[in-house]
């Protein structure tokens, strides 16, 4: 449940998100030493676009 809790946190200011999706997965952001780790995935409104928890 902290993972939904985060989500529902970073998007509390902005109007008309759903989470469509959360899941585990990888998520590069191009600082990695090359070494990936799971991490919380999150997809809102049916885009393409995802988000990592953090």
């Amino acid at each position: 449940m902290p993972a939904l809790d985060y989500f529902v946190t970073l998007f509390a200011t902005e109007q008309d998100v759903t989470i469509e999706d959360l899941y585990l997965g990888y998520f590069d952001n191009g600082l990695n030493d090359g070494a990936l780790k799971t991490t919380w995935l999150c997809e809102v409104n049916s885009s393409d676009k995802r988000y990592a928890k953090m």
